[in-house]
């Protein structure tokens, strides 16, 4: 898809350049005279579409539309109903609703940026551009940071007891699993599309602050 919005893009610059398509007006793409002339030239003015051309061109336009396009009312409606039915209350907070007897902890320095774990050491915890670094005593410490990180947030503090730790994590993915899995089904149940139901689920995940499993 990616590749589609390059050479639609690539594309369009051309014609620009060549002076075959007008772009004075925000969002609406005109073609000149000039370009008039060259499709007439070419036997192409009011020429239909070839047919297989056509539909493959608008199967991927609709695939990226439905992937990219903004949010319709119906659409914002659609997630505040789902929103009402899966979770009914606030969802819960990581670690706050996920642990207690909290008794020796690690005070923890991050830089408030988003932190993830490094994809080849499960317990090497690391911000966007590696200019942090913290490594975890085992990758179930790693989660709980990246589950309790939060943007602009400066200190993190972790439980000393790893049983504590692993125990928290556990509970806390499967309960973000269940509901993004229930907020998926409820919006493939209403739009019929997988597409907009990853889409919309994906934006109540962030909205949420729902992190799924790592």
């Amino acid at each position: 898809m990616r590749r589609l919005v390059s050479q639609i893009v690539h594309a369009k610059h051309n014609l620009v350049i060549k002076g075959y398509l007008d772009l004075s007006k925000r969002g609406i793409w005109k073609i000149t005279e000039t370009g008039k002339k060259e499709l007439l030239r070419k036997g192409l003015l009011d020429k239909p579409f070839p047919l297989k051309y056509r539909d493959s061109f608008k199967n991927a336009f609709y695939k990226l539309k439905r992937k990219h396009g903004l949010l319709t009312d119906k659409d914002k409606e659609l997630i505040q109903i789902v929103i009402r039915e899966v979770l009914p209350h606030k969802p819960k907070n990581f670690p706050i609703d996920f642990i207690n007897n909290y008794k020796e902890l690690i005070d923890l320095e991050v830089p408030g940026t988003k932190l993830s774990i490094n994809t080849y050491s499960k317990t090497l915890v690391t911000s966007p551009r590696g200019y942090f670094k913290y490594k975890a005593r085992n990758p179930s410490e790693a989660k709980y940071i990246v589950y309790t990180n939060k943007i602009g947030q400066k200190r993190i503090k972790i439980p000393k007891d790893n049983y504590l730790i692993f125990k928290a994590v556990k509970s806390y993915e499967k309960y973000t699993t269940n509901i993004i899995k229930k907020l998926f089904e409820l919006f493939l149940y209403f739009t019929c599309d997988e597409y907009k139901a990853e889409r919309l689920t994906k934006i109540v995940k962030e909205e949420l602050c729902l992190k799924g499993k790592i």
